[in-house]
């Protein structure tokens, strides 16, 4: 993982404050996944539906794997 992309994980996993996740965070995480899972950026946001909702979780569960691979 790009140092770079580490830090803006570390800001995201480190922000406690809010218990929504942001525009911003989800353009993270969508970016972030299409970047180390290697597949077309596809914005992940968009409805609070519960398949959305998983599937961000999914991601995030995804992009914690390649970070915590690499500390």
């Amino acid at each position: 993982m790009e140092h770079i992309d580490k830090l803006d994980w570390e800001a995201f996993r480190n922000n406690k404050l809010a218990n929504r996740i942001s525009k911003d965070e989800l353009e993270l995480i969508s970016k972030l996944h299409a970047k180390y899972m290697k597949h077309k950026y596809q914005y992940v946001g968009g409805c609070n539906c519960k398949g959305t909702i998983k599937k961000v979780q999914n991601w995030i569960d995804d992009i914690n794997k390649i970070y915590k691979n690499e500390h």
